[in-house]
């Protein structure tokens, strides 16, 4: 295969890919914000969430699971909520809100309920919302990946743990071409093949 430069959004690069195809160089690039692909040149990108563009092609791969959580330092201080209704009381790390405040609906015991959540930190980046949540400042609603570790740590406790939001659809989008270099194709197929597989197993039933 002759080199090529691939570019991708916001997903590491399959390792079983990176191994098999070493004339490939594959570069990723991490970021928050929809990247239109034309105009700066990515050949496709992994988000989350709805999809607004309908011009560019997609493939649902699987739904990431949100969850509470907060440090114990916080939780120690401002209490733990026993009911969703009681997040309106707290302080919460909001992500992409715009306004201060943010309706979350999390599917419970007597399914789906809502809050209005407020806070005073409102961010476009989860790995400001990780470290805001480590030093104590609120409870974020996110990932269940980006504490799963800490939890099982201690460092960062699982609030209302009965309560998740499994309404996540991630996809695969890459724009319309006529002529697809065979190594995007090739690599947009491992991700799809790897991919669900890490969700399902973090995810796991």
């Amino acid at each position: 295969m002759t080199s090529r430069r691939l570019s991708t959004a916001r997903v590491p690069p399959a390792p079983p890919f990176v191994r098999a195809y070493p004339a490939v160089r594959v570069e990723v690039s991490l970021t928050p914000r929809a990247v239109d692909l034309v105009r700066e040149g990515f050949d496709l990108a992994v988000r989350g969430g709805p999809l607004t563009d309908s011009s560019l092609l997609s493939r649902k791969i699987g739904e990431s699971e949100f969850g509470l959580f907060a440090s114990p330092a916080y939780l120690d201080a401002a209490g733990r909520p026993r009911r969703l209704a009681d997040l309106a009381r707290h302080e919460c790390i909001l992500h992409r809100s715009g306004c201060g405040a943010a309706t979350w609906r999390l599917t419970g015991p007597r399914g789906e309920e809502e809050v209005v959540a407020q806070g005073r930190v409102d961010t476009d980046e989860y790995a400001f919302v990780r470290s805001m949540v480590l030093a104590g400042f609120g409870i974020a609603l996110t990932p269940l990946t980006l504490f799963r570790a800490l939890v099982d740590t201690g460092q960062v406790e699982r609030v209302l743990p009965r309560f998740a939001d499994r309404s996540a659809p991630v996809h695969v989008v890459w724009p319309s071409r006529r002529f697809e270099p065979a190594a995007v194709a090739l690599f947009r197929e491992a991700l799809m093949r790897e991919l669900p597989r890490a969700i399902a197993a973090r995810h796991p039933g």
